[in-house]
């Protein structure tokens, strides 16, 4: 029999399409199975939300503070997974990033991003550093798989799998509360802008630079 998780996972992935689930409490679930040690049924999970956020109407209706905290829990989750493959760990649950292919992660990251940069004055201070954190630790994957052969994503300018200017407002409004940052989450927003200046295309992005600069 199956553990108590697990089918507890199976059936929340049943009830995704429920309309009367707050969007809080599924975001809640996606904490918990980043939380807790990994299974397949969480995997399986996290996977339908992350095709759930490739909707740009579920994107655009979503408070930006969910899908924050649901890209963060993805990048959580397959954190754990890395960790335990390092400890000689048989690798027994393929990863929520590996589960959606480039294409995939870079639609997901795209969707969720346009609808963030929508509505990026919702965010708090926190929560602003903390959807650049979420981008900087999926989008890199996208291009990893490219450069190893195991996928192309969909082409944006200058054939990049992923366009950074839809993030513009996003960045915009972080530049604009910098200053104001406590010193902890000054120090996080630095390094998640610097994982992002990293990207291939991430020079055709002045505010960026500016992030960096500042």
């Amino acid at each position: 029999e199956r553990p108590l998780v697990g089918r507890l996972f199976e059936a929340a992935r049943a009830q995704l399409g429920d309309a009367y689930l707050p969007p809080a409490d599924l975001t809640n679930l996606c904490a918990g199975a980043a939380l807790l040690p990994p299974c397949e049924e969480g995997a399986r999970f996290l996977l339908e939300v992350a095709l759930r956020l490739q909707s740009m109407e579920r994107s655009a209706t979503t408070p930006p503070r969910d899908i924050v905290r649901r890209l963060l829990s993805i990048g959580a989750f397959d954190e754990q997974l890395r960790k335990r493959s390092e400890s000689g760990s048989p690798p027994s649950i393929e990863s929520v990033v590996g589960r959606l292919g480039v294409s995939g992660l870079a639609r997901t990251c795209h969707t969720a991003g346009v609808g963030l940069a929508r509505r990026a004055n919702e965010l708090d201070p926190e929560m602003g550093v903390a959807a650049c954190e979420a981008l900087a630790r999926l989008l890199p994957f996208c291009w990893a798989a490219r450069q190893e052969g195991r996928g192309s994503g969909p082409r944006g300018q200058d054939g990049l799998a992923f366009d950074l200017g839809s993030l513009r407002p996003l960045f915009s409004l972080l530049l604009q509360r910098l200053p104001a940052l406590p010193r902890p989450s000054l120090e996080r927003a630095t390094a998640a802008t610097s994982a992002l200046a990293e990207l291939p295309g991430a020079s055709l992005e002045p505010l960026l630079a500016e992030l960096l600069a500042a």
